[in-house]
């Protein structure tokens, strides 16, 4: 009984450090079988206004349907790559449920990543939608705060960051 309350609130600490952005450090890479995961398809390399693999007609670029597919409320616009505040690529694999950086295809925290709508981890995150350098975009960002968030790679870990800069809207 004491073994199981332990593991409980060890797993609530986990989530709640999750949610308030403290110290997230997510799992090493898992092997991807998918070797051209987040290389551009032929829809996104014909994007003339520099899209990452977007459009309006529902089609992300992604034939497998293996991503996850995010939908402007405020148009038909709909992406399966999501940015980082500083432009880096993920990706949401829906059947490993893992976060894949589009640069390489490494998929992490596998088992972890689910998807509701737009938003990630149970709430924790949540894919907004703004407008930069002319292109329509989608952003990894903080459900409170609606901020976007730095996602990087080091040491063969992602960690995400918190930061005060707001979807752009120009």
């Amino acid at each position: 009984m004491l073994a199981r309350l332990i593991r409980g609130l060890l797993l609530v600490s986990v989530l709640v450090g999750w949610a308030n952005l403290t110290g997230c450090v997510a799992t090493p890479p898992t092997d991807d079988t998918n070797d051209n995961a987040g290389q551009p398809t032929d829809d996104q390399a014909s994007d003339d206004q520099g899209g990452t693999g977007g459009n309006d007609d529902g089609n992300a670029g992604d034939p497998a349907g293996k991503f996850a597919v995010f939908q402007d409320p405020d148009s038909r616009f709909s992406t399966d790559q999501v940015h980082d505040v500083e432009d880096q690529i993920v990706q949401f694999d829906t059947e490993a449920l893992a976060i894949v950086w589009a640069e390489d295809g490494t998929s992490y925290q596998t088992g972890v990543w689910s998807v509701d709508g737009n938003f990630l981890l149970g709430g924790a995150f949540q894919v907004r939608f703004g407008r930069k350098d002319g292109r329509r975009l989608a952003f990894f960002t903080e459900t409170g705060p609606a901020t976007i968030c730095d996602l990087e790679v080091q040491g063969g870990f992602l960690s995400i960051s918190p930061t005060s800069v707001p979807v752009p809207q120009e």
